[in-house]
């Protein structure tokens, strides 16, 4: 578990590893039709201070290529970064 805190002591946010079989269809699946063949090493969902998952965050590999990969909770909106 990770807790990223403001200066004023407030919780921005908190990051929870997460199992694949944990993560929600949508999210898998948005994950699996942008990037078919990737294989997630390493998923966290992120919370909001309000304790509502925000988004999934994957490090992963496509071929010899390792990926960040930021899917947000309802797997509308997917963002791809190379490591």
């Amino acid at each position: 578990m990770e807790l990223d805190i403001y200066p004023d002591q407030r919780i921005q946010e908190i990051e929870i590893e997460f199992r694949y079989d944990m993560v929600p269809g949508a999210v898998l699946k948005v994950v699996e039709r942008k990037l078919p063949g990737c294989e997630p090493d390493f998923i966290e969902a992120s919370y909001s201070r309000s304790l509502k998952v925000v988004r999934y965050e994957f490090v992963g590999k496509l071929g010899d290529n390792e990926l960040d990969i930021d899917v947000s909770a309802d797997g509308r909106t997917i963002e791809v970064a190379d490591r």
